[in-house]
């Protein structure tokens, strides 16, 4: 669905519209999913600029016998099958490096306590640190090569973030 949607908006043109999938971080007690089809927003051509969001956008797949979790196996082999697809799809590529992937699970927090207060549903904390915990071991297994080695040779760009989501 991703790579569809990339490549539609990428042939956009005048007068043509694309509807978008959008994410609902509510959904489902807070653990997410997307919106239902009908909700999605509707682009109109020419698109110029698309700005791609995702947790895993830019991690290259390992060789199997590396996984440090066997739970990344399925992860691993999605990867090997839809990385360079994904990547060609992608003019330019933004890398927002973390000095440490724990404070995911305090942002996760920050985001559920502020859907909570807007009177959405959302995790509690103790459902926030299993829901991080599931893809942790992807954090810790793929990040180190993701901030090593350009996605988009020549066409990247790369920055730190402190805690608080300040650049560094």
């Amino acid at each position: 669905l991703g790579a569809q949607t990339l490549q539609r908006l990428m042939q956009c043109r005048a007068g043509d519209s694309v509807k978008v999938p959008r994410y609902d971080k509510s959904a489902f007690e807070g653990r997410g999913d997307r919106h239902p089809q009908e909700q999605w927003p509707v682009v109109l051509g020419p698109v110029d600029v698309v700005l791609l969001e995702g947790w895993c956008l830019g991690f290259r797949p390992v060789d199997p016998q590396t996984l440090a979790d066997p739970n990344l196996t399925v992860v691993n082999e999605f990867l090997r099958q839809e990385f360079d697809q994904w990547c060609s799809l992608c003019n330019a590529f933004i890398v927002v490096q973390i000095e440490d992937p724990q404070w995911v699970y305090d942002w996760r927090l920050e985001a559920e306590h502020r859907m909570l207060a807007q009177g959405k549903s959302g995790m509690t904390d103790e459902q926030v640190a299993r829901f991080c915990d599931r893809y942790m071991p992807a954090y810790r297994q793929y990040l180190p090569g993701l901030y090593a080695t350009d996605v988009v040779p020549a066409r990247q760009l790369s920055f730190k973030i402190n805690k608080m989501r300040c650049p560094i």
